[in-house]
């Protein structure tokens, strides 16, 4: 039986490089599910009095099928099947349980960031979206009305809570966790692990193709990020910031083309120097509050975490 790979996440850990440049290559051995709007609307928004698994399954599993009849893995890679970080993650157990009942054959791929990296990454693209906030609201939401609106909670980067749940989800041998860290020093092997994994076979030559050079969705200069943050309450509206003056159309790529041409002729020190001040502020909001959950995510995956610079 061929069994399908459900690449999770987390959020901003080459998962852009993942879809485009290894997911989509059939001479690998994988098809890639590219409704991407789909498994969204499927899996992850239905209300959970509404959510159906038996409809649900009856949609994809036909696809599925006609994939391992080419001999091919299918592949349904979506980071935010593991929970959104602007919004704490809360419903990352719920999307675990419907990927459960959906796919209980299928094999999960976790891809793991060091915390305060992850952060300060996860906060330049909440900018890039359009939010407001300063890093040091954005981290520290309001407690009144904590009720009404989930928001970015630490807890949604201690990892080893969602890699226990789906290693008892789908056994402990069909979950595989990978660091970050590696795919940046030795992506060939990165890579070749999740082929491994997947079941995939394939002449090394043919990995050797993969563009590991290439970056996706780099992330904003740190004065660009001090520009764009405010600049969007001006024109870009989503749900990060819903009300803005004069709400243009396209305004994220107006955004984009008019940050991009100011910052090319910032001089590279201030934006460094605005860079340094929001590492300074993640790392001390970040302190040793991971240390015990890297320790257990080390013992569930046997991953060298200290040797890869995270707290332990």
């Amino acid at each position: 039986m061929t069994r399908p790979l459900l690449h999770i996440g987390y959020h901003k850990t080459g998962t852009t490089w993942l879809q485009r440049s290894l997911f989509a290559r059939t001479d690998l051995g994988f098809v890639a599910l590219e409704e991407h709007a789909d498994v969204h609307e499927r899996i992850v928004f239905p209300h959970p009095l509404d959510f159906n698994a038996a409809a649900c399954r009856e949609h994809f599993q036909p696809r599925f099928e006609e994939i391992a009849d080419q001999g091919k893995i299918p592949v349904l890679s979506a980071e935010r099947l593991c929970g959104n970080p602007h919004s704490g993650g809360y419903d990352s157990k719920e999307i675990a349980d419907r990927l459960a009942a959906v796919v209980p054959e299928g094999r999960i791929l976790i891809v793991v960031r060091e915390q305060k990296s992850i952060i300060l990454s996860t906060y330049k693209q909440y900018v890039r979206a359009g939010g407001t906030a300063p890093i040091r609201h954005y981290l520290f939401p309001p407690e009144r009305g904590r009720s009404r609106v989930p928001m970015f909670d630490f807890d949604h980067f201690k990892y080893h809570r969602l890699i226990a749940y789906y290693q008892r989800l789908f056994g402990r041998e069909n979950v595989l966790v990978l660091p970050f860290e590696t795919f940046r020093q030795t992506p060939r092997e990165f890579a070749a692990r999740i082929l491994s994994f997947a079941g995939v076979r394939c002449d090394e030559a043919i990995l050797d193709t993969l563009p590991f050079g290439e970056k996706e969705n780099e992330g904003l200069s740190g004065f660009a990020v001090a520009l764009k943050r405010r600049l969007n309450p001006v024109v870009q509206r989503d749900r990060l910031n819903p009300q803005v003056w004069f709400p243009l159309r396209k305004a994220e790529h107006f955004l984009k083309r008019y940050v991009g041409a100011v910052d090319a002729w910032v001089p590279r020190s201030l934006s460094t120097a605005l860079e340094r001040r929001l590492r300074a502020v993640v790392c001390e909001a970040v302190g040793d509050r991971y240390k015990d959950s890297n320790a257990r995510t080390s013992q569930l995956t046997g991953l060298p975490l200290a040797d890869l610079g995270y707290d332990l």
